[in-house]
């Protein structure tokens, strides 16, 4: 039987690494942008110039629907892939910008996640 191996964690995290989130992030980056109805924000964290939140137990249609806020709040796709990975679940990736931010949406398997910045002129 193998040991338990140990997770080793930095020595030094900032509250901006590590902010673990219970619910939607109310801040800058999350401003103008539709907090999904369903599924649990499992983490939210800022690395320098990039935001980022996953939400989990989102399923497919919920995400579809979110979307569709997501542009009614001003975005614009710029960028799409969309791929069925199997039978189970469907791979979707985005890029969409408004005046302000660019943020990438990437879904599969009930996992949304997030990852804004704010436009540089």
């Amino acid at each position: 039987m193998r040991g338990r191996q140990e997770i080793q964690f930095p020595a030094e995290t900032t509250e901006s690494d590590t902010n673990i989130s219970v619910g939607w992030p109310v801040n800058e980056w999350t401003e103008g942008i539709p907090e999904p109805a369903n599924g649990n924000v499992a983490w939210a964290t800022q690395q320098g110039e990039l935001y980022a939140i996953t939400i989990e137990n989102l399923s497919e249609t919920d995400f579809i629907d979110w979307l569709g806020f997501f542009e009614e709040a001003g975005f614009t796709k710029i960028l799409s892939a969309t791929e069925p990975v199997n039978q189970e679940y469907t791979s979707y990736n985005y890029v969409y910008s408004n005046d302000e931010k660019g943020v990438t949406v990437s879904f599969a398997k009930d996992t949304l996640v997030l990852s804004i910045s704010f436009q540089t002129n």
